[in-house]
């Protein structure tokens, strides 16, 4: 699999270039094929794109009542939990921008199920109810997912040798997560991948090891879940400096 490397000085500069490169994408695709399907993340870079993308200048771009919003991972607690990776969407996003609910498909939680695997299966049939619709016109089941890797080198809730990374399953439970909350609902790599594009973000140096173990040693997905990644037209992988800075220095620069 190619990636399409972009390097960015640091943080803010990674936050503020990703949510522009997406409100102008979106913008592309609607104008293009009438709607877009975003698939959002979660993680500390997930809070500060949020925060960008919702500046008048940058979410003016997108036409929301053309917009739905996913996600690829959520952690089994309650609506309204500042844990939840959909807290952030709620409190710095969605409050700025015009959006039907029923255009905000979400994870849902013990408060709504008996289980994260009744949650899985809800899921399940969401996504693959809304892809059928997109199928029909040949489009894949989203335009563009956003995914934050992590020191290890998971995305979403795929953790390094996992049971969970060789699942067929459109969404699973996850149980035992290295990383608390234990309890996770996330979306297979089947589902994650298909998308037009897929956009994986890292930020800070606790991400230089595995960056580097993907683009330049060869780490395979069980490994690098991350490495799982395979968008259908486009894989980008959105870095800034201390993650990069292993990279040779001429790599992502753009």
């Amino acid at each position: 699999m190619s990636r399409e490397i972009v390097r960015h000085h640091d943080a803010d500069d990674l936050s503020e270039s990703t949510a522009a490169r997406l409100a102008t994408t979106i913008a592309r695709i609607q104008a293009d094929l009438g709607s877009a399907s975003v698939v959002l993340t979660g993680g500390r870079i997930a809070g500060e794109l949020m925060f960008a993308l919702s500046d008048p200048m940058t979410s003016g771009a997108i036409d929301w009542s053309r917009l739905d919003l996913w996600w690829g991972d959520e952690r089994y607690l309650p609506t309204g939990d500042p844990e939840r990776n959909d807290y952030l969407v709620d409190a710095r996003l969605l409050p700025q921008v015009e959006i039907d609910p029923a255009r905000v498909h979400r994870i849902l939680g013990p408060d709504s199920t008996s289980s994260a695997e009744d949650s899985a299966r809800a899921y399940t049939q969401e996504v693959i109810a809304a892809a059928e619709v997109r199928s029909a016109v040949g489009r894949p089941a989203f335009d563009i997912v956003l995914l934050s890797i992590g020191p290890d080198g998971h995305v979403a809730s795929l953790f390094p040798e996992s049971p969970s990374l060789t699942s067929t399953e459109v969404a699973l439970a996850i149980h035992g997560s290295p990383k608390p909350p234990p309890t996770r609902v996330t979306l297979g790599f089947g589902a994650l991948n298909d998308c037009t594009q897929a956009w994986i973000l890292a930020s800070g140096a606790e991400k230089a090891d595995v960056i580097d173990l993907m683009l330049t040693q060869g780490a395979g997905f069980l490994q690098i879940p991350a490495a799982g990644i395979d968008a259908r037209e486009r894989t980008l992988l959105l870095i800034d400096e201390t993650a990069a800075s292993k990279l040779a220095a001429d790599i992502g620069w753009r």
